[in-house]
């Protein structure tokens, strides 16, 4: 008799999930709230990046958060009824914008995420859509030479761990 699993998000993470069961001999329902590609995964672009392994608390972005928060398409909302019951996460996660925790992080992710296209490869192959999948980087684009400046502890925790960075002038883009 064979067995039957529900998985609930068809994000990354669940679409993944559904598909290694379904290679071991499983039936497979799985549950999306939203429309495909329209939920958590959304935000990540379909990007597979070994080197995406910086944390989200990032050290000096508390100096950001006044100026996230007034602008309606920033990147943080919190509805203001809500800030009381927020704010101990908030504080805590503010807590971890720290060099020492964002290498923490760093080091922490990069062996989780080196082999990351093997691990996708058998099924993207399965699902038959090997022409989807493209290695060809990642390009950073910075608004002035000051935020490129800023970026550079970033940019130095990603070529310790590994990544192969090129920086590029406006001649070279030119």
């Amino acid at each position: 008799m064979k067995r039957h699993v529900v998985v609930v998000g068809a994000g990354i993470v669940g679409a993944c999930c559904a598909g290694w069961l379904q290679r071991k001999g499983f039936d497979v329902t799985l549950i999306e709230r939203d429309r495909p590609g329209e939920a958590t995964s959304f935000g990540n672009a379909g990007s597979l990046s070994p080197a995406a392994i910086l944390p989200v608390a990032m050290p000096g972005m508390h100096r950001d958060i006044p100026g996230w928060l007034l602008d309606p398409l920033g990147p943080l909302t919190v509805r203001w009824s809500y800030l009381p019951r927020a704010l101990p996460w908030l504080l805590r996660f503010l807590l971890r914008a720290n060099t020492k925790a964002m290498w923490h992080t760093g080091n922490s992710m990069r062996p989780l995420l080196r082999d990351l296209y093997a691990c996708y490869e058998p099924l993207v192959k399965n699902a038959g859509v090997e022409d989807l999948i493209r290695r060809v980087g990642t390009l950073y684009v910075y608004d002035s030479e000051a935020e490129f400046a800023a970026s550079a502890p970033v940019e130095r925790m990603r070529r310790q761990v590994g990544a192969r960075i090129d920086d590029v002038t406006p001649a070279d883009i030119q």
